[in-house]
């Protein structure tokens, strides 16, 4: 008779990014090592061992404003200012605390809930909106976006979807 070794044991290990050793893009959670105080070994005669995925679970973390969309030029008082905006997931409202918090004060937005249409006003002066991040305020990427009275609807509904594929 051989000494080949036929048990078959199981054991489940459970990774969860929350709880790994390390984190190698800070607190993103999506490139994390985990290091085990033993290894996993095969026992001396095995011939074949075999490990499978039960679950995996990966949250949509595509940022819709990334490197090729975070560009916002707002010219005032014909001085033309270049906004380069941070890169993240965002939707309409989170967006717009954001632009807020980096536009001048003279600068108040809403959104229409029902067309999804950004509103911008300036206390100050008329302006001009433009950028590679049209798309997702609601303007054309062809083109810029004008007030009158100070105040600018967009003429398009804001689009947060991202990468459709």
């Amino acid at each position: 008779m051989s000494d080949l070794y036929t048990d078959k044991e199981n054991f489940l290990v459970v990774l969860d990014s929350r709880n790994a050793t390390t984190l190698q893009n800070g607190s993103y959670n999506s490139s994390v090592y985990f290091g085990f105080n033993e290894p996993i070994r095969m026992p001396k005669n095995c011939l074949k061992m075999m490990c499978s995925v039960l679950h995996f679970q990966a949250p949509n973390s595509i940022y819709n404003i990334n490197e090729n969309n975070n560009l916002l030029y707002i010219t005032m008082n014909s001085i033309k200012t270049t906004y380069i905006l941070q890169k993240g997931l965002y939707n309409c409202n989170n967006f717009m605390t954001y632009l807020l918090s980096i536009l001048p004060s003279s600068f108040s937005i809403s959104i229409n809930t029902i067309t999804n249409k950004y509103k911008f006003t300036n206390t100050t002066y008329e302006f001009i909106i433009s950028g590679n991040c049209a798309q997702i305020l609601g303007f054309s990427l062809s083109s810029s976006a004008s007030s009158s009275s100070r105040i600018l609807t967009m003429p398009y509904m804001c689009n947060f979807n991202g990468l459709q594929s």
